[in-house]
């Protein structure tokens, strides 16, 4: 698993979780968060796209 940092400041989390979930499915099983000193680091399987992270940001349509 490749790990991503993204800014926790600007990162809607519920964007984020549904991301997670729609890529790599409701379980958890294909990746894993944390969350330490006001970043996310993300473990997945394969690594998002910048597309897919600028989505997560506050006020990014959706």
């Amino acid at each position: 698993m490749t790990g991503q940092v993204l800014p926790s400041r600007l990162v809607d989390p519920r964007k984020l979780s549904s991301l997670l979930k729609q890529k790599f499915g409701s379980r958890g099983v294909g990746y894993r968060v944390e969350m330490r000193h006001n970043t996310y680091r993300i473990y997945a399987q394969k690594q998002l796209s910048p597309k897919e992270l600028n989505d997560c940001y506050y006020g990014q349509c959706r």
